[in-house]
């Protein structure tokens, strides 16, 4: 045992030392004019449309500034947010992220709703009931239901549907009900772009 390892040794101590450094300029230039399949691969999915779409954004980052679009009359469509998070992000996690989209629009509603509550106890309301509100507030009351549900469905701002009918007095838990339908649309319109999804 002990002369086959001597033999091993002095072998590999050979082929060191038949090394010169011309050998060794040769053999980097070939490696570097082969470049190997995975570097290749790496490469290509370094320029892919896909991760230069992503912009490298912060996922927290998109997740607050949707919330407080949705907050504000959803100044941004959230379809471009899904659009987002299907390119920049795991199509396995995409499913979820939608699923935050979604609660956050819903969580959006619920606060706008409780500020219609709030303005119903002031002066402005009483301004907009005079010259505004008035005349629809009983109707609001009795199918608001299904302006919640219109305006979680459809493009409609959703947040301002939610103060007007907070405003009027509608029911709280009623409202919460029937603002669920705000998760139908979400899964519907990620459905859709899923489906549209060049993979």
């Amino acid at each position: 045992t002990l002369h086959w390892r001597q033999e091993v040794v002095l072998d590999a101590v050979d082929q060191f030392g038949s090394l010169t450094p011309n050998s060794c300029l040769s053999s980097l230039q070939q490696t570097a004019s082969t470049p190997s399949n995975e570097t290749t691969d790496n490469m290509n999915n370094i320029f892919s449309s896909e991760t230069i779409f992503s912009f490298d954004l912060s996922s927290s980052f998109v997740f607050v500034l949707f919330f407080f679009s949705e907050l504000i009359f959803g100044l941004i469509p959230p379809e471009l947010f899904m659009i987002w998070l299907i390119n920049a992000k795991s199509l396995d996690l995409y499913p979820y992220l939608i699923a935050i989209l979604a609660c956050l629009s819903y969580l959006a509603g619920f606060i706008a709703f409780l500020f219609g509550k709030y303005l119903h106890r002031t002066w402005l309301y009483e301004i907009m009931k005079k010259y505004v509100i008035g005349k629809y507030e009983r109707k609001i009351n009795l199918y608001g239901w299904l302006v919640i549900v219109v305006a979680a469905l459809t493009p409609l701002p959703f947040s301002a549907t939610c103060a007007v009918v907070g405003a009027v007095g509608f029911n709280r838990n009623k409202f919460l009900y029937f603002a669920l339908a705000r998760f139908i649309r979400y899964t519907i319109y990620a459905y859709m772009i899923w489906l549209a999804h060049p993979f």
